[in-house]
């Protein structure tokens, strides 16, 4: 048994094009909001990726920083050794001498300097921190 039945006018069976033009317009405007959306969502994709590599950048200058200031401190590091040998009470014959102080000291400066501008030449030149100079 049948609950319910529908009277269609035949006015409305005739008079399916308006129908048609309704659903037409209403398919294409969900058709340019879905396009819209993914347009949206592949700038959102591509906004996070550009930020990504803004951060990678910083990231990898903060890196060469800690590289350039490591170097620098084995530098440092290295005429303290040379100091910190010379500074023990351990006999070494330099006492004698008048002039060794200034010696050790200008030979120890002058190396530490040297090595620290040779490291420098060589990091530079292989463009490890991004600053080729060739």
């Amino acid at each position: 048994t049948h609950l319910f039945h529908p009277v269609v006018l035949n006015e409305v069976l005739e008079d399916h094009e308006d129908f048609e033009l309704l659903y037409e317009a209403c398919l294409q405007s969900v058709n340019t909001l879905s396009t819209n959306l993914e347009l949206a969502q592949h700038q959102i994709t591509n906004a996070e990726e550009f930020n990504m590599m803004k951060l990678d950048t910083a990231r990898n200058r903060l890196l060469t920083a800690e590289i350039i200031f490591s170097l620098v401190s084995m530098c440092a590091s290295l005429g303290s050794l040379v100091a910190s040998l010379f500074g023990m009470n351990l006999t070494n014959h330099l006492e004698d001498s008048s002039t060794a102080f200034g010696q050790v000291t200008a030979a120890t400066a002058i190396s530490t300097v040297s090595l620290a501008a040779l490291v420098c030449i060589v990091v530079s030149r292989q463009g490890t921190l991004g600053v080729s100079r060739s």
